[in-house]
């Protein structure tokens, strides 16, 4: 009984490695063909220290395992806006584009 019970526990755990290993190698080998793995409008309507807020914590919770980039993208900030959020993207991976052409040239890998 307890051999059984030793057989089905390995399996199972033999079958989630599997399952990873599956998931690492589809996110490896993915299609995308640019680098862009998130797109956060900042601006406009809302808050910018709550959309902020919203993209320092989907970079601290969310998975990313093939490092791509977080963008925050301009909606409608004003000249102190884009400073702030110029100083606050620098070195932390996040890309900060102003311009729908900019944000094209991301998205088609140009």
């Amino acid at each position: 009984m307890v051999e059984i019970i030793l057989w089905l526990t390995v399996a199972a755990l033999a079958c989630v490695g599997f399952v990873q290993v599956c998931t690492w190698i589809s996110i490896r080998m993915g299609s995308r063909r640019s680098r862009v793995y998130r797109v956060f409008p900042i601006g406009g309507e809302g808050s910018t220290d709550e959309q902020l807020a919203q993209v320092y914590s989907c970079l601290q919770w969310e998975a990313n395992p093939s490092q791509q980039v977080y963008v925050l993208y301009d909606v409608g900030l004003d000249e102190g806006g884009v400073r702030e959020c110029r100083v606050l993207t620098s070195g932390t991976g996040i890309r900060f584009v102003q311009s729908a052409q900019e944000l094209d040239a991301l998205l088609t890998g140009r």
